[in-house]
């Protein structure tokens, strides 16, 4: 039976298994239903269902009004399509009452188990439970395994340098930063949906992770120089309280996805996170200045507060510092500006931030320059951090509080990446798998000495534009940061805290929209403020 709609009224005919006869030979079978007939079906979530017979009657009669010789071209009809019945208004509430969020996500799962579940066999089980094994029974290793490594590599040796540099941001040691880029992106790998999001460390969620925890850990604020702590016993228990984080981030990207909840992301404004971006990438990039002037700036303070702090304090100002930052981020802007705007130099733009750490690092060790440096940093891979998940540093609310707004804030970006990568590859991208692979992601950070990671802007977008037709550009790029971890981590206690500076400004300076801003202040297309 298929409906067919002639202004406003419905009709349904009885086109038997899919038969197609003209509509014009069924002109007898059609009977109208009105709209009102039909709403309370979509009230009681009947959508779909197609109804023979005259409208309710207002008694609600559950029975079609025809007469009682049946329907009038009864004979004519085969006797494998019977009228369906309308049902009563005791029928309508019943059917409404699972109409409970826990009984609409307990429908939608036993409908799924009905309709595809069921159906499945042991490899699309094994796809469901690990993702991955979905994309590589239909990889191209011939035409795509040189697409990846070369992806893997790119994302790679930008990612070393950036990771440092945002650890910092969040106050953390700088090895929390190459952790970040290892472990979550090899869970990421195994239960990600997207081929070409870059997950790990970013900038926004460090800075809400800093400005979370230095309110809620007693004696954080003190400890300006993660590396180097004036109080060892608050950045140990601030270490700590950031893998809790990324306990409850993983739990809470988890819950979001099991329960289909990835949809509410579709009520966030476009001007919302256009605003939020923006403001983000203005307070970061005032906290990294800090590093390019050479001098001490207290963490507790806002981002007015800060500013007040360097104008007032300008005359601290290192000369070589200052000279050396301005000449690390004048070279990274300009690489990544070739990068972007010229075919031929694309591969620029990714070794922007290796290029500046080689050099820095080459500069400060060969002609033994007086500047601060990262320090030393622990040679090996990440350490087990399982026992660090209780009790909790501080009360567990205020990390619940804290994790909250890192998961809003991740979902928001990694989704919005997500989409857009999937849309321009043409690939399917299941939202709600996408978020059970962040939380899988930071459940192995949580495990391995890590703070909460998520899909970045940046190395998605290098990603993408390197190549990556797989989670194995990812695997690939965590082989890097491994290789790094294990034996070349000495060489990064001679990198200046400049050169971490300037490549967090020019990694932050592509989320600055000042068109859409004053667009935005103009009131949009009507040209009126609200």
């Amino acid at each position: 039976m298929s409906p067919e709609r002639d202004g406003g009224m419905t009709f349904t005919s009885n086109r038997a298994n899919g038969s197609r006869e003209s509509l014009e030979s069924e002109q007898p079978l059609l009977q109208p239903v009105s709209r009102a007939a039909s709403a309370p079906f979509e009230r009681a979530g009947l959508r779909g269902v197609k109804v023979t017979g005259t409208p309710f009657s207002d008694a609600g009669a559950s029975q079609p009004c025809w007469p009682p010789g049946g329907h009038p071209t009864s004979a004519a009809r085969e006797p494998s399509t019977p009228l369906l019945q309308v049902p009563s208004q005791q029928d309508l509430a019943a059917h409404a009452a699972w109409h409970t969020p826990a009984e609409r996500v307990a429908h939608w799962w036993r409908r799924r188990w009905e309709h595809e579940y069921s159906k499945y066999g042991t490899a699309e089980w094994a796809s469901l439970v690990l993702p991955c094994i979905s994309w590589l029974r239909s990889y191209n290793w011939s035409s795509y395994l040189q697409a990846d490594l070369v992806a893997g590599l790119t994302v790679g040796v930008m990612t070393v340098p950036q990771s440092l540099s945002y650890a910092r941001i969040a106050g953390l040691p700088s090895q929390f930063g190459l952790y970040g880029a290892f472990a979550p992106v090899l869970g990421y790998a195994l239960f990600g949906s997207s081929r070409q999001l870059a997950v790990g460390p970013v900038a926004i969620v460090s800075l809400l992770l800093s400005n979370g925890l230095t309110d809620i850990v007693p004696g954080a604020e003190d400890n300006w120089e993660p590396n180097e702590p004036i109080n060892p016993s608050a950045q140990e228990s601030y270490n700590i309280a950031a893998v809790q984080v990324s306990l409850l981030v993983a739990a809470m990207y988890v819950a979001v996805g099991a329960l289909r909840l990835g949809f509410l992301t579709n009520f966030l404004s476009h001007s919302v996170l256009s605003g939020f971006t923006t403001g983000a990438a203005a307070v970061i990039g005032i906290s990294q200045i800090k590093l390019i002037f050479g001098f001490h700036v207290p963490r507790d303070g806002s981002a007015l507060e800060t500013i007040q702090y360097l104008v007032t304090h300008l005359r601290e100002t290192q000369p070589l510092e200052l000279a050396l930052g301005c000449t690390w981020l004048l070279l990274l802007l300009s690489m990544k500006h070739l990068g972007m705007n010229h075919g031929r130099l694309q591969w620029m733009r990714p070794l922007g931030p290796l290029t500046v750490a080689v050099l820095s690092i080459l500069c400060v060790w060969g002609l033994e320059l007086d500047v601060r440096t990262v320090g030393a940093i622990p040679a090996g891979l990440p350490p087990v951090t399982i026992s660090w998940w209780f009790p909790p540093e501080v009360d567990w609310w205020d990390l619940v509080k804290v994790a909250g707004t890192l998961t809003l804030v991740g979902l928001m970006e990694s989704i919005a990446i997500a989409k857009a990568l999937a849309a321009q590859h043409k690939h399917p991208l299941d939202a709600n798998q996408e978020l059970i692979g962040l939380g899988m992601a930071n459940l192995a950070g949580a495990a391995f000495c890590c703070y909460p990671s998520t899909g970045g802007f940046s190395r998605s977008a290098v990603n993408a534009d390197s190549g990556a037709k797989s989670g194995l550009a990812g695997a690939v790029t965590a082989g890097v940061v491994g290789c790094v971890l294990a034996l070349l981590t000495g060489l990064t206690r001679h990198m200046p805290l400049n050169a971490m500076g300037a490549i967090v400004l020019a990694g932050v300076s592509g989320l600055l929209n000042f068109s859409e801003s004053a667009f935005l202040w103009r009131g949009g297309e009507g040209g009126q403020r609200i």
